[in-house]
């Protein structure tokens, strides 16, 4: 792997609707987060882009505030790629537009109710009212976070 790592270069390239990707190499191993072993030292250059955005005219970027999700991986100023092309699944995390507010949340149905759930003990989940407008903006495929 470091052989194949030595040989890289990065390339920006433009994706659709002016959002900017990087082009790195991919490569075909796993890493353990364990026990070291050896890698197959064999990569492909893949887009970043391409691995993270599997529908461009329906996906979108945004940046997560507030504590309500950590318990889903999701912190405070993380960047969720969003997908609105995607059937949301029992698990599913998503965004949703209630009250003209966006929020970041799993939903629940129970007794013929909507309910909106934080992954943070911390925060209560919040019932979706009758006279509300809750529409669902996309399923969260991704959350990207800096660790340097």
């Amino acid at each position: 792997m470091s052989k194949a790592l030595g040989k890289t270069t990065a390339y920006i390239v433009s994706g659709p609707e002016g959002l900017r990707s990087l082009q790195i190499p991919l490569i075909d191993a796993t890493v353990r987060a364990g026990i070291p072993e050896g890698a197959n030292e064999s990569f492909s250059k893949t887009a970043l882009y391409n691995f993270l955005v599997k529908h461009p005219e329906h996906t979108y970027g945004l940046k997560a505030k507030g504590e309500s999700m950590i318990g889903a991986g999701i912190n405070d100023g993380d960047l969720m790629i969003v997908d609105r092309a995607l059937k949301p699944r029992f698990d599913s995390i998503l965004i949703f537009e209630i009250d003209n507010e966006y929020t970041v949340k799993h939903f629940e149905r129970e007794d013929g109710h909507l309910f909106l759930v934080p992954a943070n003990p911390d925060f209560e989940r919040l019932q979706v009212k009758s006279h509300q407008l809750c529409n669902a903006w996309g399923v969260v495929t991704f959350v990207l976070r800096s660790t340097y």
